[in-house]
């Protein structure tokens, strides 16, 4: 009678483990796109965030830029555009290669710098953010991806200089 309550007690044992990890997998799933939904939008905040950043100082560099040091305007706008571009690009050299590259491109020549009537917008673009993100998104069967943002990631700068 005791060897077969042991063997009783011993397959309750079992099933018992089979239903805790089972329960496991189910909370970590959840838990765990719980966790990179919130790393994926952290990520697209502080991208965002960094461009406004890059944006601003690239605007405030603009100001050391003497207009009356150079013959023309042409001239003067090409040093505004080169000092700017410089400032963003050294503001966002923490980014990784891969982001780098699409945001700031071959010596800083994506960052939009224009200057008309005497004000300056300065605009930093991450083009296309959903087809080449920073980490892999995450795609649930019957669902989807588990967030969505618009295609481009941007930020900017307007200043008025006189």
């Amino acid at each position: 009678m005791q060897i077969l309550d042991f063997k009783k007690n011993k397959i309750a044992v079992k099933f018992q483990l089979g239903a805790a990890a089972i329960e496991f997998s189910l909370v970590f799933l959840i838990f765990f796109t719980l966790f990179y939904a919130i790393v994926s939008y952290s990520i697209i905040f502080l991208l965002k965030t960094s461009f406004h950043h890059a944006a601003n100082e690239g605007a405030r560099s603009a100001i050391s830029v003497d207009h009356q040091a150079f013959a023309n305007d042409s001239a003067y706008q090409d040093a505004l555009r080169l000092r700017v571009s410089e400032t963003v690009g050294n503001t966002l050299q923490w980014l990784p290669n891969k982001a780098r590259d699409q945001v700031l491109g071959t010596n800083n020549s994506n960052v939009v710098v224009t200057y008309a009537n005497n004000t300056l917008t300065v605009r930093v673009l991450y083009p296309n953010y959903i087809g080449n993100p920073l980490i892999p998104l995450l795609t649930i069967p019957g669902i989807g991806a588990i967030y969505s943002t618009t295609g481009d990631l941007q930020g900017s700068a307007v200043m008025r200089l006189v």
